[in-house]
């Protein structure tokens, strides 16, 4: 064998095996590559921004992040029935176009403002946490949106996840510019700079939609609107036991959530930092995040929902505040909270998303958008004004330390709503076929066909 031969047989090796690992098939690569690039500038756009709103959120003397958050909630029951709106009416492409430049020309007179205002910083910085806030969340989801309409189902379970690695991508260099940028940029420039890299995706965006989209004619009926707004999916989970489990264990998840995040609020407050060294030690965490979220997002979440079930893989996170509230009554320190808060970032966003997206492949159609839009926004908002109400009230009272200690039997509660979720996941596909779950889970799901009609056990 010559050694041409030998390279072309190596080469045609390993070839074979990155698509058995990513299941990448012939054909998916240009429209894979515009999918991951948009995302790539969508997140590292935001995570540009993200210290920024950090250090904002905790800047001066007065305690109003618990303002903030009910500000957000605000912003957010007014902001979704003027989205969906104008998606009812306005073509997709032309709304996502007009909205990359709408956010970014923003973005330009947050800089102006900051520039030309400079002793109105921290009430302009509070303006901008809550509108990063609300930003994040919509260009997010318009971006999704995009790709279902672009990938057949088939190609979404494939490569959504090396798309979401593309923005996961972005999110690390993000914050490695702004962790390395750090009093040599001013606040205007990085402004001006994750502008800029906003306005790049419409180059993605536009060769996403010159290219066919992806097994478009069968899912016409798929893509007609259901009608309604978001506030239709309660009466949904009202009436399922299922759905309530999952708004419970979100609910729960973003009270935790936030609290933690005040906490750490005020606790770095109290620590001998400059505005960069704390906007420094923000963007380092959100580097290291979003680095474990990449590994565990590529091969980690799988393999644990395999390995010991969907309700198991969503207690991990449950008890992994469970020890980080007693860290943060027991060890204050600034070691302890940067380990605390990139486990629990990691953890969430690697494991607790895709385990949560997987709830809702049992569930109906209406279900799937009415509801899960209800509990995704209008719960978790609540349970961020809810958290940073309740803070506000205790923290007039008890210290921080003591606040996290009252705070930690609620994630025994979590982990039993996860649990409970994974039974109730469990019963549901038994009734609804478990074959919708389970054969994207499976490394070869025509063998399990063949050995019998029984999958395997969920838990």
């Amino acid at each position: 064998m010559t050694e041409n031969a030998r390279g072309r047989k190596r080469s045609g090796a390993q070839e074979a095996w990155l698509r058995r690992l990513f299941r990448v098939e012939p054909g998916d690569g240009p429209l894979l590559i515009l999918s991951a690039g948009y995302f790539f500038c969508l997140l590292l756009s935001y995570y540009i921004l993200r210290p920024l709103r950090e250090t904002a959120g905790i800047a001066g003397d007065d305690r109003v992040l618990h303002k903030l958050f009910f500000a957000t909630f605000c912003v957010m029951l007014c902001a979704v029935p003027v989205y969906g709106a104008v998606v009812a009416h306005v073509r997709r492409v032309r709304f996502i176009a007009c909205s990359t430049i709408f956010f970014a020309s923003q973005l330009v007179l947050f800089a102006l403002a900051f520039r030309t205002w400079p002793e109105e910083g921290v009430r302009i910085g509070r303006v901008f946490f809550v509108w990063l806030s609300v930003f994040n969340l919509f260009v997010v989801s318009i971006f999704w949106s995009l790709m279902v309409e672009r990938w057949s189902l088939d190609s979404g379970k494939r490569l959504f996840g090396l798309i979401a690695a593309g923005g996961s991508l972005g999110g690390i260099i993000g914050s490695r510019v702004t962790a390395l940028t750090a009093g040599r940029l001013s606040t205007e420039q990085l402004f001006l700079i994750s502008a800029a890299v906003l306005l790049m995706t419409l180059f993605f965006l536009v060769g996403i939609v010159r290219r066919q989209p992806v097994a478009m004619t069968s899912r016409v009926d798929a893509e007609k609107p259901i009608g309604g707004g978001v506030f239709d999916g309660r009466h949904l989970v009202a009436h399922s036991p299922f759905l309530r489990r999952s708004a419970d264990y979100l609910f729960i998840l973003t009270l935790c959530g936030s609290f933690v995040y005040l906490i750490v609020s005020e606790l770095v407050r109290g620590f001998s930092l400059a505005d960069a060294d704390r906007q420094r030690v923000f963007a380092d965490i959100n580097t290291v995040v979003t680095v474990l979220t990449l590994l565990l997002q590529l091969f980690g979440v799988s393999a644990l929902m395999r390995g010991v079930g969907v309700g198991k893989t969503l207690g991990i996170l449950p008890m992994i505040y469970l020890l980080g509230f007693i860290g943060f009554a027991l060890v204050p320190f600034l070691a302890v909270i940067s380990v605390f808060e990139i486990v629990r970032r990691s953890a969430g966003y690697g494991v607790t998303g895709p385990a949560r997206d997987v709830l809702y492949t049992v569930v109906p159609r209406e279900e799937k958008y009415k509801a899960k839009a209800f509990i995704d926004t209008v719960v978790h908002r609540g349970g961020d004004m809810a958290a940073a109400q309740l803070f506000a009230l205790l923290a007039k009272y008890i210290s921080v330390g003591t606040i996290a200690a009252i705070t930690a039997p609620i994630c025994v509660l979590w982990g039993w709503v996860a649990l409970s979720l994974g039974r109730h996941l469990q019963s549901r596909s038994h009734a609804e076929g478990a074959n919708r779950l389970e054969t994207p889970l499976l490394k070869n799901p025509e063998r399990a066909t063949r050995r019998g009609p029984s999958p395997p056990s969920l838990e």
